[in-house]
């Protein structure tokens, strides 16, 4: 599971995406909202309560920081968890 989960309004679920990464390593977040966020990569994430932020905290700590403009973004690499 690829978990966007923003820095700066943690509380706001309406912010964060998630998405399946493809066999091929490729994943997309849509209808982003510019700011800064946290991407992280989690192996069976799917049954985790990925909604409660004490629950991913751990994942994040350790995610790859991005900044969504208008253009959006391309080119991030994680590393899965």
């Amino acid at each position: 599971m690829m978990l966007l989960a923003p820095l700066e309004d943690a509380g706001n679920m309406a912010l964060y995406r998630r998405d399946e990464s493809d066999s091929d390593g490729t994943f997309a977040f849509g209808n982003v909202v510019a700011g800064k966020y946290m991407v992280v990569g989690i192996a069976d994430g799917w049954e985790l309560e990925w909604s409660r932020r004490e629950v991913v905290e751990k994942y994040l700590a350790l995610g790859t920081k991005v900044e969504v403009g208008k253009g959006g973004v391309g080119g991030v690499k994680v590393e899965v968890q």
